[in-house]
């Protein structure tokens, strides 16, 4: 098995999920082809997360704290503010479904 999903596995059930739910991530994971992220989306991954991660692991929150603070984005984290805006959706929502795949 790859490293990769056993690690995948091992966090969902260490989080308490059950059998059915785990299964239904892998699929999910299975039938999603994502491809490896591209430099300006890994920057900007990285805005992502910290503010994903401080409005509780809420991505809706996360979004529209984003669009709210647009501002204290832009001087707080420049560079990845700037390689988040040049991004097309289509990555953006690669990035979104980069965290949110294991929830």
């Amino acid at each position: 098995m790859d490293k990769k999903v056993s690690d995948y596995i091992e966090d969902l059930v260490n989080k308490g999920y059950s059998y059915d739910e785990v299964i239904g991530a892998l699929k999910k994971l299975e039938s999603s082809h994502i491809t490896e992220l591209t430099k300006e989306q890994k920057l900007a991954m990285g805005m992502i997360e910290t503010v994903f991660e401080d409005r509780k692991e809420s991505m809706t929150k996360a979004v529209l704290y984003m669009e709210r603070n647009d501002k204290n984005l832009r001087f707080n984290w420049n560079r990845e503010y700037r390689a988040w805006k040049s991004l097309t959706e289509a990555e953006k929502n690669q990035i979104i479904c980069e965290l949110t795949l294991p929830f």
